[in-house]
């Protein structure tokens, strides 16, 4: 629905949930400290890069491939 709605406000937010996520399956602590502080200095790249044509739509295709490759267990992917 955020992708349809093309909201990129909510999408930021759900992504880093996402992210979150996957950082905290990581079980390292040190990785997802330095992965949050690179994030929020990039942050105003990143919520800028959501404004693009496109861009929302592109991003959730990719997260499904990343859901899929971690469903899967293909460390490859």
């Amino acid at each position: 629905a955020v992708v349809d709605g093309n909201d990129a406000d909510l999408y930021y937010e759900l992504n880093d949930e996402f992210h979150g996520a996957i950082y905290a399956g990581s079980h390292n602590a040190f990785l997802t400290e330095q992965v949050w502080l690179m994030r929020r200095r990039l942050r105003p790249y990143r919520r800028l890069q959501l404004r693009v044509r496109g861009r929302i739509q592109n991003s959730f295709e990719e997260h499904e491939a990343i859901v899929a490759a971690l469903l899967a267990g293909d460390a490859d992917k």
